[in-house]
């Protein structure tokens, strides 16, 4: 069905229009459309960020795309480091701008799990 939509000429990539990945892009799409999947990641978005707030991290961002200013004491590349040392994945962007963009389908208890491991490098740091 998706192979139809192609004529010669109108992608291209190598691998753009492959069977796995528009199957895969189709599947995703259509949970991503499904009626209050959206919503469930903006409340996980807002609980996250509350979270975050709690442990002395002002967050900004949309759903779960979401950024923060660190202190100067703390540097995003050591704090990603240690992060990952405790098996956390959080990204940087710059010198003191932590990034976290997690799955959409996180758990309210997966981001606790993760709050647990970022709180406890962020006192870390501080003490350093």
């Amino acid at each position: 069905e998706i192979a139809k939509a192609f004529t010669p000429g109108t992608h291209g990539s190598t691998f753009g229009g492959n069977f796995l990945a528009t199957s895969a892009a189709k599947v995703v799409l259509k949970n991503v459309l499904s009626e209050g999947f959206l919503k469930d990641v903006e409340e996980k978005g807002e609980y996250l960020k509350e979270k975050l707030k709690k442990i002395g991290i002002d967050p900004r961002g949309k759903g779960l795309m979401i950024g923060s200013t660190l202190p100067e004491k703390i540097n995003a590349g050591e704090l990603a480091k240690r992060c990952l040392e405790n098996g956390l994945i959080v990204g940087t962007a710059g010198g003191n701008t932590l990034r976290l963009v997690p799955p959409l389908i996180i758990t309210k208890s997966q981001i606790d799990e993760g709050i647990e491991i970022l709180s406890e490098v962020v006192k870390q740091m501080h003490i350093d």
